[in-house]
């Protein structure tokens, strides 16, 4: 099984030894079925010292773990070149689905405090970096467009709202 990562600038090689690599470990796994239920190593784990070492040198990257436009093709990685890295995906619905299905994982493994958490160290981040008079500025702006687009009355209305939640919440 070959990897999809066209060859360039001497890939070749780590082409070969990853199909090397490959064809050791599918030989061990069978082996392992022929003794019987044992837990097969997986993996680099699976190989012998020699080969684990070598790819121990080479810093533990496999070209099948290219990410990036390291892993793109030669078409891709010239049409983003072209473009002076104002590329975009072409299938940007694909991109969406990826995007939400790996965000619910995450979410259902680690839970919303996860977000919480991160949001929490970015924006502590970002008024370590820039100061909270950053924030003052984003917030100014940001209140002059939705001033613009739904007029100065909008604040007032969506003020009496939460007035009237505060309300509700507190004469229960």
């Amino acid at each position: 099984m070959r990897c999809g990562i066209s060859v360039i600038n001497g890939l070749t090689r780590s082409v070969l030894s990853y199909d090397a690599l490959l064809s050791h470990i599918t030989k061990l796994n069978h082996m392992a079925e022929e003794k019987g239920p044992q837990k097969p190593r997986r993996g680099l784990a699976s190989a012998p010292g020699d080969i684990r070492e070598r790819v121990a040198k080479k810093g533990g990257a496999a070209p099948h773990h290219s990410r990036g436009l390291a892993a793109a093709d030669a078409v891709t990685r010239s049409r983003v070149a072209k473009a002076g890295g104002n590329a975009r995906a072409l299938n940007t619905e694909g991109l969406k689905y990826a995007g939400k299905k790996g965000g619910e994982v995450v979410k259902s493994e680690y839970g919303t405090s996860f977000y919480q958490s991160i949001g929490g160290r970015g924006g502590h981040s970002v008024k370590e970096k820039y100061g909270i008079q950053f924030y003052r500025d984003i917030g100014e702006k940001g209140g002059a467009v939705v001033r613009e687009k739904y007029g100065s009355g909008f604040y007032r209305d969506i003020g009496k709202k939460g007035a009237q939640k505060l309300k509700d919440r507190t004469s229960r």
